[in-house]
C-alpha cells in the first residue's frame, strides 16, 4: 500500500500559552481516532506549535483504505419467506441495500439462519476522505474558551487566519466557514511577515526555520535555555533556571533571541523573592546570580526575532523593570514601617466572609486551633513560644501593601510574611513557620517539614474548609469557588507524608468548635465524608480500588494514617486464596445475623479482643459448645486474639488480615458442620452470641463484606 506524509497546520491570531500544549494533545488524539475509524494506518505523529499555529506532521498515512469485505445480515428466514415466497422484510431489505432478492444469501448464525449479503466496498483515497472530515476535526478542538469568527458558527480560540492541509505534494482542498485551505504558512510577523508556500509536507519544519521560525516547542525551549545561559555568562553570573517560565516563554516566541540588562545595586535590599516575582511575572525575565547563590543586578529577556537596535530595546526593559522595582521598594518600606503588629490590625477591618469575622479573627482562630492539634500530639518536636508568635501573625502580611498589590506580588503570601517577621527580629523557626503554613500550594508542591509550620498549615486548611462549608459553598460537581477539594487534600498529604496519627472526626470537632452557632451534628458527618471521599481518590493513585478502601472505612476508623494502612494491607491481600475464604466466611457471619436481626452488643471491640486473649467472659457460654466445628473455631479464635491486639497496637494490619485469614477454614466448617438455629434455645442462643462476638472483631479491622472477589468483579473473564 502506498503511503505520504500528511500534513496539517491551522495559522490563527496568538494563543494563550496554556491553550498551546492541552491543543497539541488533542489534534494528534483526534486525528489517530479518525484515521483508526478510517481504516487508514500510519507511522509517527509528530506535534508543532508557536503562538500563532498548531501543527501535525503525520508520516506514511496510506494513501488508501484497503477494499472491504462485509456481511450485512438481514431478517430472520422464518420471516423473510411465508409459504415459499419472500414477504416485505426480505423484498425492503433487498431493496435497502440496492439489489435483487437472487443477491442474497443464507447464513447460519447462533440466533438461527437469517438472510444475509456478503459484498465488497471499494476503499477510498485518503485525501477525499480528508477533504470531506478535516471541516469538523478543526473545530472539534476544546479549548477554555472560545470565539466565534468569521462568517457562521465556527468557534475556535482565537480567529483562523489560513490552513494549510498536504498529503505529500497533494494539496487537501476543503473549506471552512470563509477561508479555503491552501498551501501557504504565515511568516514570521516581523523578520519576513509575507506568508510563504509549501511544497510538500515532508519537511515542514525545514521550510519554516528558513523563514526564521522554529516550529519544535521542545526545541524552542532548548534553545532559549542554551541563550539565556550564554547570556547570563556574558554578564559574569548563571541564570537562575525556571522550568515554568521556560515553559511559558517557549510558547510566547516563534524566533527566541536572548538579550541581557541591568537594574541598580539598590533594589538588592529587597528580598531576594521580590525580585525575581517582579521579574518573572510582570516582565518574564530570567534572574541572574553569582557563584555563591546571590542575585546580581542583572536579568536575561528574550525577544520574538533578533532586533536591529539591541541597545534600545535593553535600555526600554530595564526602564520598565525599575519601574516596578521602585514599586515594589515602596511597598516593603511601608510595610516594614507597620510592622507585624501594624499590619496585623489592619487585618480588623478587612471582611473575611460575611457572618464569619474578619480575617484578624480568622487568625485568632487558626493560633487557637493549632494550639489545640498541638495538644493531641504529645512530645511532636517544635518550640511552642515560636508558635505562639507565628500562630498570632501568620496572615499579618495580607494586610500588608505587598500583597494588597493584586499583580504579581499576590502570590508571595507568606513568603513576605517570613520577611517581614525576620527584619521585626523574629525567630528563624516562627518566620519559617508563616512561610511553611501555605504549603503545599498545589498537588506536587512541598510539604511543611517544621512542627509549627505544620500545625499552622493543619489549622489554616481545617478552619477554611469548616467555614465555607459552614456557609453553603460546599463543592458541587464541577464546582468548587473556595478550592476545598484541593485544600483537604493537602491536609490529608500532610497527614499522611508527616506521619501524623490524628483522627479527622477530632479535628473536625476542633475545628467546628472555633465557630458559634452552627449545627455542628449535621455538618461534622458531611464533612467527614467529604474527607474520607478525598482519601479514597489519594489512594486510588495508590492502586487502592474503591471496594478495598470502602471495606476499611467500615472499620470506623478515622485515623488518616491507620486507614490508610488498613486499605493498603487490604489491597496487597487482594487474590489471596485464604483472604478470600475470610471475606466469603465474614460474608456467612453478616449474612445470618442479619436474617436473625442480631445487632452488636459489644460496646468496643478492641475490649472483646482483650477478654478473647485473657480468658476473660466473652458472653459464650464454652460449656454450651457441643460440636467439634465450634469447639474448632473457638479456640482458634482464643488463640488468635492475642496476636490480633499486638498487630494492632503496632498498626501492622497486613499481619491481622493474615491472622484472621487463617480462621477462614475453621469458619467454613463451622457453617458445615454446626446448626446454628439449633431447637434448644441455650444453644441457638449461645452460637448467635459467639457469631456476634466473630461480627465485631471482623468489623473493627474491615467491612471484609464490602470486598469484591476476582470471580464477582465486572470486568473479570467469563
Amino acid at each position: 500500500m502506498d503511503r505520504s506524509d500528511f500534513l496539517l497546520e491551522i495559522s490563527c491570531e496568538e494563543l494563550p500559552v496554556s491553550y498551546c500544549m492541552p491543543a497539541l494533545g488533542q489534534l494528534a488524539s483526534d486525528f489517530r481516532k479518525w484515521a483508526k475509524k478510517a481504516r487508514l494506518d500510519h507511522g509517527e505523529i509528530e506535534s508543532f506549535a508557536t503562538p500563532r499555529r498548531l501543527a501535525i506532521l503525520v508520516r506514511d498515512l496510506e494513501l488508501a483504505q484497503e477494499d472491504l469485505e462485509e456481511e450485512l445480515t438481514g431478517p430472520p428466514v422464518a420471516a423473510a419467506f411465508r409459504d415459499g415466497n419472500p414477504t416485505p422484510a426480505a423484498e425492503g431489505f433487498a431493496r435497502g441495500q440496492g439489489v435483487s432478492l437472487e443477491d442474497l444469501l443464507r447464513v447460519e448464525t447462533p440466533k438461527g439462519e437469517y438472510l444475509a449479503l456478503h459484498r465488497k466496498v471499494p476503499g477510498r483515497a485518503a485525501g477525499e476522505l480528508l477533504a470531506e472530515s478535516l471541516p469538523a476535526l478543526i473545530p472539534a478542538l476544546r479549548f477554555p474558551k472560545t470565539m466565534i469568527w468569521g462568517e457562521g458558527e465556527i468557534r475556535f480560540a482565537r480567529p483562523i487566519r489560513a490552513i494549510l492541509a498536504l498529503l505529500g505534494e497533494e494539496l487537501i482542498s476543503f473549506r471552512l466557514g470563509s477561508l479555503e485551505s491552501g498551501r501557504l504558512s504565515p511568516g514570521h510577523f516581523r523578520l519576513s511577515p509575507e506568508p510563504f508556500a509549501h511544497e510538500s509536507a515532508s519537511h515542514y519544519k525545514e521550510k519554516l526555520a528558513g523563514a526564521g521560525i522554529m516550529a519544535d516547542p521542545e526545541e524552542r525551549e532548548s534553545a532559549i535555555l542554551r541563550m539565556a545561559k550564554q547570556a547570563a555568562e556574558g554578564m559574569g553570573g548563571r541564570l537562575l533556571e525556571d522550568r515554568e517560565l521556560l515553559k511559558t516563554l517557549s510558547f510566547l516566541l516563534e524566533s527566541p533571541f536572548a538579550l541581557a540588562g541591568k537594574f541598580s545595586d539598590d533594589f538588592l535590599d529587597l528580598p531576594r523573592d521580590v525580585i525575581v516575582i517582579a521579574m518573572k511575572s510582570h516582565q518574564r525575565y530570567f534572574s541572574v546570580e553569582n557563584a555563591e547563590g546571590e542575585l546580581l543586578p542583572g536579568f536575561v529577556f528574550l525577544t520574538n526575532g533578533e532586533v536591529k537596535d539591541p541597545a534600545s530595546v535593553i535600555q526600554g526593559n530595564e526602564r520598565v523593570l525599575q519601574a516596578r522595582l521602585e514599586d515594589a521598594r515602596f511597598y516593603w518600606q511601608e510595610d516594614l514601617r507597620l510592622g507585624m503588629k501594624g499590619l496585623q490590625e489592619r487585618l480588623e477591618s478587612v471582611l473575611w466572609m460575611e457572618g464569619f469575622g474578619s480575617l484578624a479573627d480568622r487568625s485568632s482562630r487558626i493560633g487557637t486551633l493549632s494550639k489545640q492539634i498541638m495538644k493531641l500530639l504529645p512530645g511532636f518536636p517544635l518550640d511552642e513560644e515560636a508558635l505562639d508568635w507565628a500562630a498570632r501573625y501568620c496572615k499579618a502580611d495580607l494586610g500588608s501593601e505587598m500583597i494588597r498589590d493584586g499583580k504579581e506580588f499576590t502570590r508571595l503570601q507568606g513568603t513576605m510574611g517570613m520577611n517581614y517577621a525576620l527584619r521585626e527580629g523574629a525567630s528563624e523557626t516562627a518566620a519559617l513557620a508563616i512561610r511553611e503554613h501555605y504549603f503545599p500550594r498545589f498537588a506536587t508542591d512541598r510539604l511543611p517539614e517544621g512542627g509549627e509550620g505544620i500545625l499552622l498549615s493543619l489549622a489554616d486548611r481545617l478552619d477554611s474548609i469548616c467555614g465555607f462549608w459552614a456557609a453553603g459553598y460546599a463543592p458541587t460537581g464541577s464546582k468548587d469557588p473556595y478550592a476545598l477539594r484541593r485544600q483537604a487534600l493537602a491536609l490529608l498529604r500532610i497527614l499522611v507524608g508527616r506521619e501524623l496519627p490524628l483522627c479527622l472526626s477530632d479535628l473536625l470537632d476542633l475545628a467546628l468548635s472555633g465557630y458559634e452557632n452552627l449545627d455542628r451534628e449535621a455538618i461534622h458527618p458531611e464533612l467527614l465524608g467529604f474527607f474520607q471521599g478525598r482519601l479514597e481518590g489519594l489512594l486510588e493513585e495508590e492502586s487502592v480500588p474503591g471496594d478495598i478502601f470502602r471495606a476499611a472505612l467500615l472499620s470506623g476508623e478515622t485515623r488518616i494514617l491507620d486507614l490508610r494502612a488498613r486499605a493498603l494491607a487490604l489491597s496487597e491481600l487482594r487474590g489471596d486464596e485464604a483472604f478470600e475464604q475470610l471475606v466469603i466466611g465474614a460474608r456467612r457471619v453478616n449474612n445470618l445475623l442479619s436474617r436473625e436481626k442480631i445487632e452488636s452488643t459489644s460496646p468496643d471491640a478492641w475490649l472483646q479482643l482483650e477478654a478473647w486473649s485473657e480468658g476473660k467472659d466473652t458472653g459464650v457460654r464454652e460449656e454450651l459448645l457441643k460440636e467439634e466445628a465450634e469447639k474448632a473455631l473457638y479456640s482458634s479464635l482464643q488463640g488468635t486474639a492475642g496476636e490480633l491486639l499486638i498487630c494492632s497496637r503496632d498498626r501492622d494490619y497486613a499481619g491481622a488480615y493474615r491472622h484472621l485469614a487463617a480462621l477462614g477454614p475453621r469458619i467454613d466448617a463451622f457453617f458445615d458442620g454446626v446448626m446454628v438455629l439449633s431447637e434448644e434455645e441455650a444453644l441457638r442462643t449461645n452460637r448467635l452470641q459467639f457469631l456476634s462476638c466473630l461480627a465485631d472483631i471482623f468489623r473493627y479491622y474491615a467491612g471484609f463484606s464490602e470486598v469484591v472477589l476476582e470471580g464477582e468483579r465486572e470486568d473479570s473473564p467469563s
